[in-house]
């Protein structure tokens, strides 16, 4: 947890003025990890994630002739794309901090609200498409929907479970 700073002094030569340089230093954190070390872990640990949204995106608007073969809405799948990786961003972020906590509890609250967020926005985005489309949905872009949520929870849980072995916390 953060400490209260902690102020240390240090006297530094005298000038030939005759005053005294005081140079006041503190240390805002007990641990040798800042936040920002913290926060360069995660984005790194983040980053397969994005490569995964931006390849697959990629392969959406290359390759729209091919899934317009298929009957598989194109748009859809971009779009489901986007609302996976920011789903997935933000129960990353929950399951990060769970895995800087010590409280169990905590822990917990974490990791299921993750989930159901996750749950959540994924079907909130598919009543919305499957209502708005009527019978002109496209089965093709739902299971590709389903494919890349699996992914990218595939993805999630792996880097996580790397991450949880270094963790001292859980």
């Amino acid at each position: 947890m953060l400490k209260r700073p902690e102020a240390s002094f240090r006297l530094s030569d005298f000038p030939t003025s005759g005053l005294v340089g005081l140079r006041i230093t503190f240390a805002a954190y007990s641990s040798n990890i800042t936040p920002a070390m913290e926060n360069k872990t995660a984005i790194r640990a983040f980053l397969p994630l994005t490569f995964i949204f931006i390849i697959s995106s990629s392969v959406f608007l290359v390759c729209r002739p091919l899934f317009t073969r298929w009957s598989t809405d194109t748009d859809v799948l971009i779009i489901g794309n986007i609302i996976l990786f920011l789903a997935t961003a933000i129960s990353f972020y929950l399951y990060y901090k769970a895995l800087l906590s010590k409280n169990a509890q905590v822990i917990l609250r974490m990791v299921y609200g993750g989930i159901l967020i996750k749950l959540v926005i994924c079907l909130v985005a598919a009543f919305v498409y499957i209502s708005i489309a009527g019978k002109g949905v496209s089965k093709g872009a739902i299971f590709g929907c389903l494919f890349l949520y699996f992914v990218y929870t595939y993805s999630e849980v792996a880097i996580l479970m790397k991450m949880s072995k270094r963790s001292k916390h859980v």
